[in-house]
């Protein structure tokens, strides 16, 4: 009693310790949460999309720990009553299970006794008998060897005394043959009881050397029986206490792993504040996102110098990668179409190569915002005979670039209406239609495969497995 009053106020203690430093820890949490969300709703007035985003994933990631925290610490405590109720309840069925055991051992010994004892009292009762009746037949001979002794005599005295009216001899020889007749007889009575003295002696013995080996027999039985249950419990309360410390180890780990990841994304924070304070006291107007933006589409649309346009194309990749305004005026504006067209108008040559494939990048970009921009994104039959044309002529001179441009027509087809608008498109003169393009792409891609050898077949290039889930989209959407 007095050990669980001592165990239930340890556990009390534990209890009040670990909420005071749980309750510690989550206020310095939320204080350095809150400062964290006062510094960037500040600096997001300024930049508002893209930093707003920043700040509710900040939310969303320390919320998710939070509770995540309060989840293992109740998790723990329950896993620790859940240790100690299923230890009580085991000790309890052993202690029960133990006496029940005990207590079939003693009835099943009594039971082997008392047998053994029935057993042992019919031997003896038999052995008693048959001794009785050695003794009574040692009798009956004696007397009756007396009393053919006395008949004999008094025979041989009426034959002495008939001897001379009778044939004397025939009657001597008579009563000497009926003698010896009856000596023979009894040797052999005697012999056949020493006979059967021996052969019950033999039987006696050989059923006790019996039973003694079947009463061996159980014995080892139950102690083998007893000591495998022994030691499998043993074994069991090790492997549970191996856990049970394995547990608590890699808990102790976690928890402190988890409280240096938290100290670097302090250390991280500070550092990404100082930074952004800095950039804010140098930031100069025509450095501003929206401005960058403006002026790049300026450019992009009245500028027909190469490096002009692709520094314009540079500037708006980044622009739409950062803001959905941007991108939004990016489309407002008209600029997706003159990238198509200058995607298009593209050679083989280094330099437009780049420029086409900072033309994809900035395309892909509005795949990030969803299906906000994929109908802007989607300009019939423009965009599918541009991204058709440009797979076909640069699959061996640009694996990447190819890839670009069959995700971008990938992620246009996910709608099922610009799908069935590209597998309708009819053919315009000579030229092949998009569906057409895209099937010789494939095959010529699927013709240039080593072919297997030791009955494997080679593993196919990315762009023809994008190839042939881009042409499974189409078909099934349209």
């Amino acid at each position: 009693r007095s050990f669980s009053r001592s165990k239930s106020a340890a556990v009390r203690l534990q209890t009040v310790f670990r909420g005071y430093s749980q309750l510690r820890q989550f206020r310095s949490y939320r204080s350095v949460a809150l400062f964290l969300q006062s510094r960037f709703r500040g600096f997001s007035a300024r930049q508002f999309v893209f930093r707003s985003k920043a700040a509710r994933k900040i939310q969303s990631i320390f919320r998710s720990y939070r509770q995540h925290k309060i989840y293992k610490t109740l998790r723990s405590s329950a896993v620790m009553l859940q240790t100690n109720f299923r230890a009580w309840q085991q000790r309890k069925a052993f202690h029960a299970a133990r006496a029940r055991l005990i207590q079939l051992q003693a009835v099943y010994r009594g039971h082997m006794q008392y047998s053994r004892y029935v057993r042992y009292r019919a031997v003896a009762l038999l052995l008693q008998t048959w001794w009785r009746k050695v003794i009574a037949e040692r009798i009956y001979q004696t007397v009756r060897a007396s009393i053919v002794k006395f008949q004999a005599c008094f025979r041989g005295w009426q034959a002495q005394k008939l001897l001379h009216t009778m044939k004397s001899a025939r009657v001597i020889q008579s009563i000497y043959r009926g003698y010896f007749t009856r000596k023979a007889i009894s040797a052999l009575h005697c012999k056949a009881v020493v006979v059967q003295s021996v052969w019950r002696g033999f039987s006696t013995r050989k059923q006790a050397a019996e039973w003694k080996v079947r009463l061996q027999h159980g014995s080892l039985t139950i102690q083998r029986v007893w000591r495998g249950h022994s030691a499998r419990s043993m074994a069991r309360r090790r492997k549970f206490a191996i856990a049970t410390i394995q547990a608590h180890y890699r808990g102790w780990i976690e928890r402190k792993r988890l409280w240096d990841a938290c100290r670097q994304l302090a250390s991280k924070a500070r550092e990404y504040r100082m930074r952004i304070a800095e950039a804010q006291k140098q930031v100069q107007e025509h450095m501003k996102l929206g401005n960058r933006t403006a002026h790049s589409l300026q450019l992009l649309l009245e500028s027909s110098s190469i490096t002009s346009t692709r520094n314009a194309i540079t500037s708006l990749e980044m622009a739409t990668r950062l803001s959905d305004v941007c991108a939004q005026c990016t489309v407002e504006l008209g600029a997706i179409e003159k990238l198509y067209q200058i995607l298009r108008s593209c050679n083989r040559s280094k330099p437009e190569l780049m420029l086409a494939k900072q033309c994809l990048q900035t395309l892909s970009n509005f795949t990030l915002y969803r299906t906000r921009f994929r109908d802007d994104l989607c300009i019939l039959p423009l965009t599918a005979e541009t991204l058709t044309e440009f797979i076909q002529n640069m699959r061996d001179a640009d694996e990447d670039a190819a890839l670009l441009a069959v995700g971008l027509l990938k992620f246009i087809c996910t709608d099922e209406r610009n799908a069935s608008e590209i597998a309708a498109l009819p053919c315009r003169g000579p030229m092949p239609t998009p569906m057409h393009r895209l099937n010789m792409t494939l095959n010529m891609l699927q013709k240039k495969l080593p072919k297997p050898t030791n009955n494997r077949k080679p593993q196919a290039p990315k762009l023809v497995l994008e190839l042939q889930s881009l042409i499974q989209v189409i078909g099934q959407n349209k």
